[in-house]
């Protein structure tokens, strides 16, 4: 291999020292493409229903980008979150692509390699400065190790964590312009540092930790912490940090994100050896990325405690620290390395709990850098005191690389389908709600009743007080013709949540089923006072309404259904039948010919429009459409095919 020519070598650095062993675009290109192949099943991977509903799918914001929705994205929260830039360019996916799966992961996994990037030219411009030999290779051992690393599939291969790579690319773009400024005192990037930093905010609230990671580049950069200039500077970094500090805070305990329950059972000193459990873990599996999973429930407690581990796991991470204090004294790049990622995942180990999970995957995803770079640190100084040869290190070190690229591959297959993702997470751990919540879901579905039903009184089991869950299991014994068991749980989740407005219209719908006419209206009624835009409920009043000869009540109800979702098939196929009731022939084939339009495999549609063709005396349409709706399945339809189309 053709050694790179030297050039402004830094002094006391051997010639053979600095010459770098990989050309850097030679080992670029090589982490682009194991990045790739790592990663690649995410190019057959489809939607979750763990948030890409809220974020896509079912999302009616992103997917018509007028000037109301933009403004919405920039005064309302997103599943829990204030992001404003990652909704946008959700919206932007959508426009382009529609929700076409492959699109938003291939996007995921773009901005992944530009944050690989980003890494390389960051921990470059530190380790040149600190006159590090082989520092191009080093440089790209981090961005490596940041690429293929299989902590970071759930940021790349989960749609909902577009934030993650959002703000991790501007956020890192903000640390390479203050470091630039800390090393050229050139005014213009710290006004780019300044910028990027309010988009990284506005991708994610995790962000707020750009500020004191400045105070970070300062120590390795030798910058003098505590004189009036630096802490000048500082000041509108802080100031926005702790702004969006609060508006996260808020808008979490909005949304009821915020583990309430979780905070008043656990005392803060708990609290404490959940954190430094995280804060080892994290540590463990970015050095050695075993027993992964979405979610890590919190422990349950046994004999009134959480276990004699977690008493060790506080006196681990305490010695830890204290060994942090001391490494900041006697190896600058280690020092760093540690202290930016305890910077960055402090704000996520559970201190203040959010959610039902001790930690997660996605939260080491920028504050990884800083353990990657103190792993280097530590190579550095075995082979300065000649413990490793070099060449032997580049050997151990690719090595690993390809390890950590088989290991992602499979772990990326995990996020193939929800199904795939809840049987894994169930694997690890058989007592998690939102898992069993969400593979019942998936369970219903796919017509697997006995399924749904055994995963919903599982999640019942573990945690009596979700009030969808209650909903969920209302809705498959309604499916499966219990009627009164439906309205059991319907109006157990109603106890819980008086205002939970799917738990009116899942008893609306077994009203409706039952022939109760006026009892379904009644409970459509509070669906629509609990969400006025509330479409689906709209639909199904009008459907009580029809039966009970409203039909002018019926219309307008159809009407404003069609008007808060105009690409709702079902309501035109039934606005189509109150037309025929109402002897409007020519009204209801036009309504079933959009339900077709947008559903063409919706076999009623077909058949009701055959009716009215035949009420018309157009016999030849009508027997076009019975026989398209009998080729779609549809019983009856055959029959009056037979006997009315020979």
């Amino acid at each position: 291999m053709k050694n790179k020519k030297v050039k402004n070598k830094p002094k006391g650095v051997s010639k053979e020292e600095f010459r770098s062993f990989i050309p850097v675009k030679s080992g670029l290109i090589a982490i682009a493409l194991m990045t790739i192949i790592a990663y690649s099943p995410v190019f057959t991977a489809e939607f979750t229903n763990w948030d890409d509903q809220g974020y896509v799918t079912e999302n009616p914001v992103i997917k018509n980008l007028n000037n109301e929705n933009f403004k919405l994205i920039f005064t309302e929260s997103f599943v829990a979150n204030y992001h404003p830039l990652t909704m946008l360019s959700l919206a932007l996916d959508y426009a382009i692509a529609g929700e076409s799966s492959v699109y938003f992961h291939t996007v995921n996994l773009l901005l992944h390699l530009i944050n690989s990037f980003l890494v390389f030219y960051f921990v470059l411009l530190l380790f040149r400065h600190l006159k590090l030999p082989h520092y191009r290779d080093f440089a790209l051992m981090v961005a490596a190790l940041f690429a293929v690393h299989t902590l970071h599939v759930e940021s790349v291969a989960w749609i909902s964590e577009r934030k993650d790579l959002l703000y991790s690319m501007f956020f890192l773009g903000a640390l390479i312009a203050y470091s630039k400024y800390a090393l050229s005192k050139r005014g213009k990037f710290f006004i780019f540092a300044f910028v990027l930093f309010i988009f990284s905010l506005f991708s994610k609230g995790q962000a707020i930790t750009l500020s004191v990671s400045l105070l970070a580049i300062d120590y390795i950069l030798e910058r003098k912490l505590w004189t009036a200039r630096v802490l000048i500077e500082k000041t509108p970094f802080f100031i926005l940090s702790i702004l969006f500090g609060v508006i996260a805070l808020r808008v979490q305990a909005a949304d009821n994100a915020l583990a309430a329950t979780v905070q008043q059972e656990i005392s803060f000193f708990d609290r404490m050896l959940f954190a430094s459990y995280g804060y080892i873990q994290y540590h463990w599996k970015l050095i050695v990325p075993t027993s992964l999973s979405a979610i890590y429930p919190y422990p349950p407690k046994i004999d009134g405690g959480y276990g004699f581990k977690f008493y060790l796991y506080f006196s681990a991470a305490l010695i830890m620290i204290i060994g942090l204090i001391q490494l900041l004294r006697k190896n600058k790049l280690a020092g760093f390395g540690m202290l930016f990622f305890l910077l960055n995942i402090a704000v996520v180990i559970q201190l203040v709990p959010v959610g039902s999970a001790i930690m997660a995957d996605r939260y080491s995803y920028l504050p990884s850098i800083g353990l990657y770079t103190a792993l280097v640190a530590g190579i550095i100084w075995l082979l300065q005191r000649k413990k490793v040869n070099f060449k032997v290190f580049l050997g151990l070190a690719a090595s690993y690389l390809l390890i950590l690229s088989s290991m992602t591959y499979n772990r990326t297959k995990i996020w193939d389908n929800s199904m795939t993702l809840w049987n894994d997470v169930l694997r690890n751990y058989d007592y998690v709600q939102i898992a069993l919540n969400n593979r019942g879901n998936l369970h219903y579905e796919a017509g697997r009743n006995q399924a749904a039903l055994n995963d919903f009184n599982r999640s019942i089991e573990v945690d009596p007080k979700r009030t969808e869950t209650y909903n969920n299991r209302g809705s498959v014994k309604a499916e499966m013709g219990d009627y009164e068991g439906a309205l059991a749980d319907y109006n157990k989740s109603l106890i819980i949540d008086p205002d939970f407005a799917q738990a009116h219209y899942g008893a609306g719908g077994v009203y409706l089923s039952m022939n109760h006419f006026k009892e379904a209206i009644a409970a459509y009624d509070k669906a629509i006072r609990m969400n006025p835009d509330y479409a689906e409920a709209y639909s199904n009043r009008a459907n009580a309404k029809i039966n009970l000869s409203k039909i002018s009540e019926a219309m307008s109800d159809y009407n404003k259904a069609l008007e808060l979702k105009p690409d709702y098939a079902e309501a035109y196929a039934n606005r189509g039948i109150a037309r025929v009731v109402a002897g409007d022939y020519s009204g209801a084939i036009d309504d079933y010919s959009m339900a077709i339009r947008l559903d063409s495999s919706d076999a009623l549609a077909y058949y009701l429009r055959g009716l009215t063709y035949e009420s018309l005396k157009k016999n030849d349409m009508a027997c076009k459409d019975f026989d398209k709706a009998s080729r779609l399945g549809f019983q009856a339809a055959r029959q009056k095919k037979s006997e009315f189309c020979r």
